[in-house]
């Protein structure tokens, strides 16, 4: 059964850029999805409702990242 996550995109300044709302298995599921972004924005957090799955990258070593979004899922949009 998916559950539903929000990837939030991070910039170089720990700023959010863009939202990915997401539906993964679980939630290693949703943190290799958010993996995915890291390279394209320095950081990426996933959230399962009010509680915060994880994190990935370091915006603090990256400086800053684009303002696009990231678009790549493996799990289905919402």
């Amino acid at each position: 059964m998916s559950q539903d996550y929000r990837i939030y995109l991070l910039n170089g300044s720990d700023r959010i850029v863009a939202g990915l709302d997401a539906q993964c298995a679980d939630d290693d599921d949703a943190l290799r999805l958010a993996a995915r972004a890291v390279g394209v924005h320095p950081a990426a957090e996933v959230w399962s409702g009010p509680r915060k799955v994880g994190r990935v990258g370091d915006p603090a070593a990256s400086g800053p990242g684009p303002e696009e979004p990231f678009e790549a899922c493996p799990c289905a949009p919402v």
